[in-house]
């Protein structure tokens, strides 16, 4: 099974909803991939999307024109933009194929590989990559958005729970109610009162089960420090590290809150895969760690997408 990555629209869509690009599973960025002349037409036999010309893609073992909405796929590489696939490489076996349909066309219980094909947002992997709803108690997990109010995803027993009171064995952080923290006790985890207080260090280097800080305070890893959300132009790194409304741009070090989508073309972007939503103005991409317009790169270039290289290209990209 092969992988080409999507157009620009539906990088779009996928940006709108939060999702990582082609699958929300299994996205490592690519090492080696560089842009290509395709060299194969629609009906040629192929071994990978990138021989194909654009607008095509190699679908069991042919050159194929992009497909509509109910037409089979194996990735949503074989999906006309804007249009997911049931099927992808994390989640079927070889030969198997899916079916290609709009975002949030399927239903509870129907087979998945991507959290927006889903009606209820939920692509279950824990329940073999079907779509379900917010989990119940004791309902299958991976992560914490499967499960409803007030649960956790246990990650050992891959369970929707309550959050642990203080004192209840534990394995990670998360596990723990609000004010809490998983944390060494002696030969055992165990949940306990965050402790990190403001100006505590949480730098990598401090126990990890240190590095939790109490009350609003978050770990700012660009200071390394316990803090409050940074404003616009302020130091940041890791999760929470910015106020509402700002995102962390990692395209500079330190890291530096800013509005986001508002960095025009030739200034700083984090440089992760489909991190335009956060970095750069609306039709702008994030190419070598510079908004760019999409189709910046050329014959040879590195690349991670084919969004990223000008027609006729495509990125060697392989899922």
């Amino acid at each position: 099974m092969t992988r080409i990555t999507p157009t620009l629209t539906a990088l779009t869509l996928l940006v709108a909803c939060g999702c990582s690009v082609e699958d929300t599973l299994n996205d490592p960025t690519p090492q080696g991939a560089t842009c290509v002349m395709p060299m194969l037409q629609a009906g040629t036999s192929c071994s990978a999307d990138y021989l194909c010309a654009r607008g095509t893609s190699c679908y069991l073992g042919l050159c194929r024109s992009l497909a509509a909405s109910g037409s089979g796929c194996e990735t949503m590489a074989d999906c006309a933009d804007g249009l997911y696939c049931s099927c992808s490489a994390a989640t079927c076996a070889p030969g198997k194929t899916g079916t290609c349909h709009q975002a949030g066309a399927l239903k509870a219980d129907e087979a998945c590989a991507h959290d927006r094909s889903c009606d209820s947002g939920i692509c279950n992997e824990a329940a073999g990559w079907i779509c379900r709803p917010a989990g119940e108690a004791a309902a299958p997990c991976v992560a914490h958005d499967e499960c409803g109010a007030g649960l956790i995803c246990h990650k050992a027993k891959k369970e929707c729970r309550p959050a642990l009171p203080k004192g209840s064995d534990c394995t990670e952080r998360w596990e723990c109610a609000d004010g809490m923290v998983c944390m060494l006790k002696g030969s055992k985890n165990i949940c306990g009162m965050a402790y990190g207080s403001h100006g505590f260090q949480c730098t990598q280097s401090a126990r990890r089960l240190r590095e939790a800080c109490g009350g609003k305070l978050v770990c700012n890893q660009g200071k390394g420090t316990c803090d409050f959300p940074a404003d616009e132009g302020g130091v940041c790194g890791g999760i929470g590290s910015c106020k509402d409304g700002l995102v962390c741009n990692t395209g500079t070090v330190p890291g530096k809150c800013a509005k986001a989508a508002s960095r025009d073309v030739g200034e700083p972007c984090s440089g992760k895969l489909a991190d335009e939503e956060k970095d750069c103005k609306a039709g702008l991409i994030c190419v070598n760690k510079k908004c760019s317009p999409p189709g910046s790169l050329t014959k040879g270039e590195v690349c991670r997408a084919n969004v990223e290289c000008g027609a006729p290209y495509k990125c060697t990209v392989l899922e």
